[in-house]
């Protein structure tokens, strides 16, 4: 695996392994030709059709749009990496998680949940984390 000293090398890495791409969205497809020839950028569509797994990162007040925007998902899997945080602080009770809530608009696919705060929250309030 190559290494580089820059700040863009895990994303450079990556573009180079790639081998297939998805279509161009302007700034996006500027900042996908300086990663490297092999990364394209596209909607979320697109990222459903190119895609086996796909990585949810929205703000939680965005997830119903993004995922009606990305469409049907036909199995694919999430990783969510959406923290259930607004405004007013925490957007779902401590009985629930945020892949929980996700899986409920894509009952068609498997929502896995990563990189989140809400189980810490939970098991704060003294609560059992649901581990399925």
């Amino acid at each position: 695996m190559e290494q580089r000293a820059n700040e863009n090398s895990v994303q450079k890495v990556t573009a180079k392994r790639a081998s297939k791409s998805i279509g161009p969205l302007d700034k996006e497809f500027d900042a996908a030709q300086e990663i490297g020839s092999h990364a394209r950028s596209g909607t979320p569509r697109d990222a459903v059709n190119f895609a086996d797994v796909l990585l949810l990162a929205v703000p939680w007040g965005e997830v119903k749009d993004a995922l009606s925007a990305a469409g049907a998902m036909n199995g694919k899997t999430f990783i969510s990496c959406v923290n259930p945080f607004g405004l007013r602080g925490l957007e779902v009770g401590l009985n629930t998680s945020s892949a929980q809530e996700i899986s409920r608009f894509v009952p068609d696919a498997p929502v896995v949940e990563a990189f989140n705060y809400n189980r810490r929250l939970i098991q704060e309030a003294g609560r059992k984390v649901d581990r399925t």
